[in-house]
């Protein structure tokens, strides 16, 4: 089974880019209205889902414990998906509203991702652990010689092959997968 993409997963047009270079943070704040139709263990149909679509008028988004994709436009009017991270006390009023189904009455912050969770910084630091235990795994005890092992924070050359452009279709987390 292929995986699904974000786009397929909110079903918004293909064309949306994920962005992680964000420069802004989003503050959300869920009214009774939100917060009754809201669904507990739901990413797409949460508390703060209703309020994100409500006052960005956007089609979906999805909001799991950790990470929030929410469409927004950029200054030319294009929509973008906007990959965010939630600060601790957002995340745990997201895990009380899962087990209780009641929403703390004030404000929710999404910030943008550290440098440190980009899907850039993941797979460099990715490719160089998969490199060093490919090595380790070669290194035989018939051979008499050790292998150099890869320091996996080093910076590699990167190649045409390892060059993946900013808006590439990402894969949701499995924290936000029914």
């Amino acid at each position: 089974m292929p995986r699904q993409t974000v786009q397929e997963y909110l079903g918004v047009p293909a064309e949306w880019p994920v962005r992680e270079k964000i420069r802004h943070e989003i503050l959300l704040m869920p009214d009774n209205v939100d917060i009754k139709t809201a669904k507990k263990k739901d990413p797409q149909a949460c508390a703060l889902h209703n309020c994100a679509c409500r006052i960005f008028s956007i089609p979906n988004c999805a909001i799991g414990g950790r990470w929030a994709y929410i469409p927004q436009r950029d200054s030319k009017g294009k929509y973008y998906i906007a990959r965010m991270q939630a600060p601790i006390d957002t995340q745990k009023a997201i895990k009380h509203f899962d087990k209780t189904g009641e929403m703390p009455r004030f404000g929710f912050r999404f910030v943008p991702i550290a440098p440190s969770h980009t899907y850039k910084r993941k797979n460099t630091y990715n490719k160089g652990w998969s490199a060093a235990v490919h090595v380790a795994a070669m290194m035989t005890p018939t051979n008499g010689k050790r292998a150099k092992a890869i320091d996996p924070t080093k910076k590699r050359k990167i190649t045409k092959r390892m060059r993946k452009p900013e808006d590439q279709p990402r894969s949701i987390p499995r924290s936000l997968r029914a």
